[in-house]
């Protein structure tokens, strides 16, 4: 607050006072609306043998509950739960079991030695928390212990990571050497035919299960998921499992003629070209979709 001067009431009885002063206001911006954004998890826990048996376990338990509150449901609107049921039990049990991925994490780090970084952080916590000297001196030396293991883990697993990539680059440098330079030339077109693909009718009929495992198994890993966050990977966890579940929901959807809301609506992404960022025909957009609808639309077509 600046510039205040203070002036008396001249043709008004009163003893208040009139300020006048010069102030500056800062507007805060509105909060933007909540949409719908993907949420990435910690998939790479899933190599970890305990943490897959655990993944699996909770799955199956919180989607047997999830169905169980689910009853007295119409035939119409089977389709539309059950979609929403898988949805919700491979989600929180993601959230639950695997966690967000770590920010800025070194690629050559194991979990193991991150649940040793873990560990560690407990009992430095305990460490700050506790006011007794002597407990904080016995806190102190399994924390000099624990640190010492950390590091000789975290330096195991860099040099088995550089050992890797030294054997990778050997192997691709020996898999170039033996081609031949022969298999630049150019071939001649005969006609038309041998540039188009042939399109051949598929009998369309009611997916197998087998169908849908194969399915599930030809989804790539690297694709992000749409808008139910559930990737290929989550899904590949217990494939077996997963079949199962996903071939009765395509069992109800023949039958009903109904497609979950979900299958039909995905995530626009706007990615960037080559040029000037600010004109439109510098981006282009993809359409991220279920992983589940988009691996049967896929095997359909």
């Amino acid at each position: 607050m600046k510039d205040t001067r203070v002036f008396r009431s001249a043709d008004i009885g009163s003893d208040h006072y009139l300020v006048c002063t010069t102030i500056k206001l800062r507007l805060k911006t509105k909060p933007r609306e909540k949409k719908n954004t993907r949420v990435k998890y910690n998939t790479t826990r899933l190599k970890n043998e305990a943490i897959l048996k655990t993944f699996t376990i909770n799955l199956r338990n919180r989607l047997q509950v999830l169905e169980d509150e689910e009853t007295g449901i119409e035939d119409n609107e089977e389709v539309e739960r059950d979609s929403q049921v898988m949805e919700k039990a491979y989600t929180e049990v993601a959230e639950a079991t695997l966690g967000r991925p770590r920010t800025n994490k070194k690629p050559w780090i194991s979990e193991e030695s991150w649940s040793l970084v873990d560990q560690r952080e407990e009992i430095n916590k305990k460490i700050l928390g506790t006011c007794s000297e002597r407990i904080k001196k016995q806190l102190k030396a399994k924390y000099a212990e624990k640190d010492r293991e950390t590091k000789r883990s975290i330096k195991t697993d860099k040099k088995k990571w550089m050992e890797n990539i030294a054997s990778e680059a050997e192997e691709e440098g020996s898999t170039k050497s033996r081609t031949t330079r022969k298999q630049n030339k150019t071939i001649a077109v005969k006609d038309e035919c041998d540039l188009t693909n042939r399109i051949e009718a598929i009998a369309v009929h009611e997916p197998t299960l087998g169908e849908v495992k194969e399915v599930i198994k030809g989804l790539q890993n690297g694709k992000a998921p749409g808008i139910d966050n559930i990737t290929a990977k989550l899904l590949k966890a217990d494939i077996e499992f997963s079949t199962k579940k996903v071939h009765k929901l395509l069992e109800k959807i023949w039958k009903n003629e109904k497609v979950p809301k979900n299958w039909k609506r995905g995530l626009i992404i706007k990615l960037a070209k080559k040029g000037n960022l600010k004109e439109c025909k510098n981006s282009r957009g993809i359409t991220l979709l279920s992983s589940s609808g988009k691996g049967t639309r896929e095997d359909r077509h």
